[in-house]
This record gives structure tokens, C-alpha cells and sequence, in this order.
């Protein structure tokens, strides 16, 4: 796990609470025990490179959605996360972190940053170079042959693969 995270790996992820741009609140506690998590925070669309990651994120979208969800979390403006999210068709929930408050709780240093949890909100993995999408993939589809009633699994690193 990389430094810049204020959780380690297995740690329950701080809780949240955020509209979406639906403006519907999404209540981490209400994710517990559903599906894996992705989460992408990312500044404002004013980057290219979340731009290009949001679209590989929404490429993957029907590949994992069974097995996981994604949210991505920006403090920009609804109003341009809106056109941006109809425009490129995005097919998860884009959260409104206006004051930066959510972010913090994970880091104070990085934007475009990654989490993985399983479905016990559990951080598995945090990236502040941003995994492509087979890396995203074989997470969630190793996520999903763990045992749940077992707590949380011996990772691959800790077994030296």
C-alpha cells in the first residue's frame, strides 16, 4: 500500500456521506456487505487525465458491475460534472465533494488517486498511480473468491506473488 493514504490495507474505509448528481445521498454504511467499491478522486475535469480515466472506468462498467461499484469523487462543479457525465454517457454515480471533506479522510496529498474495498468496506488496494483496467479487474474478480464469512483473506503480495 502507498504512503499517501491515511488507511492501510484491511482497514475499514472512513465512513461518507455525498450527493450524487442525481442528487441523491450515497451513505457509505449502505454500500456495507453489497459489492466491492472502486473509488476514483479526481480534482476537476479541467485534467485530462481524469477525463481518460473516468472514460476507462465506464468502460469497464459492465464488465465488474455485477461483482463491484464504481464512484468517482470530485469537488468541481456540479454543473460541469453533469454535462461531462451525460455527455460521455457515464454509467456510475459521479459524488459531489464540494468542500473536499471526503477526500481528506482518505489523504491530504493526491488527487487522481484509486481505492479498492471488498464488500465489508475493507481497503484492498490504494493507487496514487492509477492501475489500468486488468489490474482493476483481476482485484475484483480476486476479491470475489474470497471467503467472506472468513474475514479478510492473506492478500497476493503477502504471499510473494
Amino acid at each position: 500500500m502507498e504512503s499517501f493514504s491515511k488507511i492501510r490495507k484491511g482497514q475499514i474505509i472512513p465512513s461518507f456521506s455525498l450527493k450524487n448528481l442525481k442528487g441523491e445521498t450515497i451513505l457509505s454504511s449502505n454500500l456495507l456487505r453489497k459489492k466491492n467499491l472502486i473509488i476514483f478522486f479526481f480534482k476537476n475535469l479541467e485534467d485530462k487525465q481524469s477525463k481518460e480515466y473516468l472514460r476507462l472506468l465506464n468502460g469497464i462498467y459492465d464488465d465488474i458491475r455485477q461483482d463491484a461499484e464504481i464512484f468517482a469523487v470530485s469537488c468541481a462543479r456540479q454543473e460541469s460534472l453533469k454535462d461531462f457525465s451525460k455527455r460521455m454517457e457515464i454509467k456510475f454515480d459521479i459524488l459531489v465533494d464540494s468542500d473536499d471533506v471526503v477526500r481528506c479522510k482518505f489523504t491530504e496529498e493526491s488527487f487522481n488517486f484509486l481505492i479498492i474495498t471488498d464488500r465489508f468496506l475493507s481497503l484492498y488496494k490504494a493507487y496514487s498511480l492509477l492501475p489500468d483496467k486488468d489490474e482493476i479487474v483481476s482485484s475484483i474478480e480476486f476479491l470475489e473468491k474470497q471467503c467472506p464469512e472468513c474475514g479478510v483473506s492473506t492478500w497476493p503480495e503477502e504471499l510473494g506473488e
